[in-house]
């Protein structure tokens, strides 16, 4: 999912690690448009992505800068949808949202 850049590199076959997985992380750009508004298509297509290879008892964590109940309005549906199983009963979700660019490099 990562995009080329100078310091990040996509992983080949990068889904076939996600089956039997107990922790997912969700970092992924969410970036503004001209008018501020935050772009969350790639948080969403994560989501769908990863609610596919979720298993009963597994957390997945959103790192991806989104505003308050956008993990509830968002992302939630989609891992529900995708998998087939409830948020709080049969597989947990928890925000720990970045303020920086994931795919952003560091210079000094």
């Amino acid at each position: 999912m990562a995009q080329r850049s100078s310091c990040v590199r996509e992983v080949e076959g990068y889904l076939k690690p996600l089956r039997g997985s107990h922790v997912y992380l969700i970092c992924v750009p969410t970036p503004i448009d001209e008018n501020r508004v935050p772009d969350y298509r790639a948080v969403e297509a994560a989501a769908e992505e990863v609610g596919k290879h979720l298993d009963e008892g597994a957390l997945v964590i959103v790192e991806s800068t989104v505003g308050p109940g956008d993990v509830e309005e968002l992302v939630v549906p989609r891992l529900e949808s995708a998998s087939g199983m409830k948020a709080g009963r049969q597989f947990h979700v928890a925000s720990c949202p970045e303020r920086a660019d994931p795919g952003g490099c560091l210079t000094a």
